[in-house]
């Protein structure tokens, strides 16, 4: 099976923080039975380390983005935006992804696409323009999946 997972973060076993612990886990326990594709954004030395240090069998494929804000108030820019109710990925991720040829040919491909973490669910209708057949699965983790449930379901008329 083709899997391509869409990702904030590339799988290596250094990284210190859960997310990146799991994906690495995940990458590694899909890689050794499938075709395994994470894409992530070349924003990061851990997203960056993992083209280096993955796991062993899966491909790791960085997407060119525009650099994270220096300032410390635009990086609250994105926080602010959660907070307000969205959930995407910065537009800086969005745009870079949009563009990048690679990627896109990866999900053509695939029998199956992950979404992990809610800030890739921004890239749901781009999948589904390039893959309407395929199925798609959103992984959401921990507080970010209550805070995402909570939204839906309060934005749900009853």
């Amino acid at each position: 099976m083709r899997i391509v997972s869409i990702s904030p973060y590339a799988p290596t076993s250094k990284v210190r923080h859960a997310g990146g612990q799991y994906v690495y886990h995940h990458a590694e326990a899909l890689s050794r039975k499938h075709r395994y594709v994470l894409a992530a954004p070349d924003d990061d030395a851990d997203n960056r380390r993992a083209v280096r240090e993955g796991p062993t069998g899966a491909t790791v494929h960085l997407v060119s983005v525009a650099p994270q804000p220096k300032h410390k108030i635009s990086r609250l820019i994105p926080y602010a935006s959660w907070l307000a109710g969205g959930i995407g990925a910065p537009k800086r991720v969005r745009r870079g992804f949009a563009l990048d040829e690679r990627l896109w040919q990866y999900v053509s491909e695939a029998d199956l696409v992950e979404l992990q973490f809610h800030s890739s669910l921004s890239f749901i209708e781009q999948v589904r323009a390039v893959a309407p057949s395929t199925p798609l699965v959103a992984v959401l983790h921990e507080a970010w999946a209550d805070a995402c449930a909570t939204r839906w379901r309060h934005s749900i008329p009853v």
